[in-house]
């Protein structure tokens, strides 16, 4: 819960984010018992959490590198 709280207060303040200002915010903070691809795969399952089930933020553009997650009001 705490990194949906990361997420939510980085897009109040910034208004958008990139998949890569996400991973920035978030890859320091998850165990270092994770790989890097564990830990991509941990904020991929997150933002699609976010925004499929509790629909707290959506993307806004183009999928993969140009997509920019919002909150969704």
């Amino acid at each position: 819960m705490e990194m949906e709280k990361l997420i939510i207060e980085y897009l109040k303040t910034y208004k958008s984010a990139t998949r890569h200002d996400i991973e920035l915010l978030l890859m320091p903070k998850l165990p270092d018992i994770l790989d890097e691809t564990q830990k991509r795969n941990k904020l991929r399952n997150l933002l699609y959490d976010m925004s499929r089930r509790d629909k707290t933020v959506i993307n806004n553009g183009k999928s993969g590198k140009h997509a920019r997650w919002i909150i969704f009001e």
